[in-house]
């Protein structure tokens, strides 16, 4: 036998000796673990959770429910049991919902809210995932904008106290502000190339929450969980209807009232640079 290549056994840039001597640092020798509860079965493995840290997910998970079950209307059906699965510290892959409904979460910083940091938001997406399958929800092409937009909104109802993306803990009023006052993306861009545009995370995220928040607090809750949850696609004739507005009087009402409260909150610019210097980069889209 000729002398083993090391070079070629390798996980995350470790040697395989360096991965033996480790005792299964990349996750190999670890073992599964699992904790339920009465709406959540959270999966991991001893390489990428604790179960304490499960435990202190669940808890967090079930207040979230419960939180998210007060907002919606009782016709609204929830997903009796959401699989959450925990994977490790965050490098490439992002928390998201996958095809199966399953919460994937991974790790942010602690000052970040680690693996909780995105939880409210995904629990938004996943707590009516089957009914959503069910009605064809999946395959409408405007559900990308409102869907995002929904649980950005009512995740920072239900968490408001989080201090990672996208607010990183900075007032709504100072985050949306600085964006819209810098012009370049407009809710109508957003809407219609959702796709393309998502990934312009820092701005779409704060905008799209923002203008439901306006359509909560302006147009009433009904008409909120009308748009989301109303059985129907959220074609622009289909929202228009349910305000009695078009979305370009809806759109120029919400971008005046975002720069009124901006400008009338203390220190906005002050915050504006440190939010800005929190964020690392700073490359507006539009």
């Amino acid at each position: 036998m000729g002398a083993l290549d090391y070079g070629k056994y390798t996980c995350g840039g470790m040697s395989a000796l360096t991965m033996l001597l480790a005792l299964g640092g990349c996750g190999i020798f670890a073992e599964p673990l699992e904790r339920s509860s009465e709406h959540f079965r959270f999966s991991a493995t001893s390489a990428t959770s604790s179960e304490s840290e499960m435990q202190e997910g669940i808890d967090r998970a079930e207040a979230l429910y419960a939180a998210i079950a007060r907002i919606l209307p009782p016709d609204v059906r929830l997903d009796p049991v959401i699989d959450v699965r925990l994977n490790g510290n965050l490098r490439r892959q992002v928390p998201h919902v996958d095809e199966n409904g399953t919460i994937q979460l991974w790790r942010y910083s602690a000052e970040e809210g680690g693996y909780w940091a995105l939880l409210a938001h995904e629990l938004v997406h996943a707590i009516t995932f089957d009914a959503g399958v069910e009605v064809g929800a999946l395959e409408w092409e405007s559900l990308g904008f409102y869907n995002e937009a929904w649980a950005e909104y009512v995740g920072q109802l239900i968490d408001p106290g989080r201090t990672g993306f996208p607010f990183y803990g900075f007032d709504e009023d100072v985050v949306v502000g600085h964006w819209v006052s810098q012009g370049g993306l407009t809710l109508a861009m957003l809407r219609e190339s959702h796709g393309a545009l998502n990934e312009c995370w820092h701005q779409a995220y704060p905008m799209r929450a923002s203008w439901y928040r306006y359509v909560d607090e302006t147009y009433g809750r009904q008409s909120a969980l009308d748009i989301f949850y109303g059985g129907r696609e959220m074609t622009p004739a289909v929202v228009e209807e349910i305000l009695d507005d078009s979305l370009a009087v809806v759109d120029a009402d919400w971008r005046t009232w975002v720069l009124a409260r901006y400008d009338a909150h203390p220190g906005a610019d002050v915050q504006t640079a440190a939010y800005r210097a929190r964020i690392g980069q700073y490359r507006p889209c539009g």
